[in-house]
């Protein structure tokens, strides 16, 4: 599962896709505050948070699917994040919007 959240107005949303297809399954969550603040749930030690940053607009614009281009880039971000902890590293992403996978 893939989980993408955006912060925008003092509010965070997030959707959540499927890994392999990018497909976009249930509905769009929407809460107040930072998404770090909104959806600590969903941020646990299992998490790893992705390489990517989409606005809001443009992710409205893909609809119920991830572009492929978008799919691959975060899918190649996923491989190079598990080889890394594979070999002993952590790997930190920038704490702006992006998505992040479990």
């Amino acid at each position: 599962m893939l989980l993408a959240f955006t912060n925008s107005g003092g509010n965070s949303t997030r959707r959540i896709y499927e890994l392999h297809t990018g497909r976009q399954f249930g509905d769009v969550l929407v809460r107040e505050g930072n998404y770090r603040q909104a959806f600590p749930e969903d941020l646990t030690d299992a998490t790893l948070r992705l390489n990517g940053h989409w606005d809001e607009k443009e992710i409205d614009e893909w609809g119920s699917e991830i572009p492929s281009n978008a799919l691959d880039l975060l899918q190649k971000d996923l491989l190079a994040i598990r080889r890394e902890h594979k070999a002993g590293h952590k790997h930190s992403a920038p704490a702006a919007e992006q998505p992040a996978a479990r």
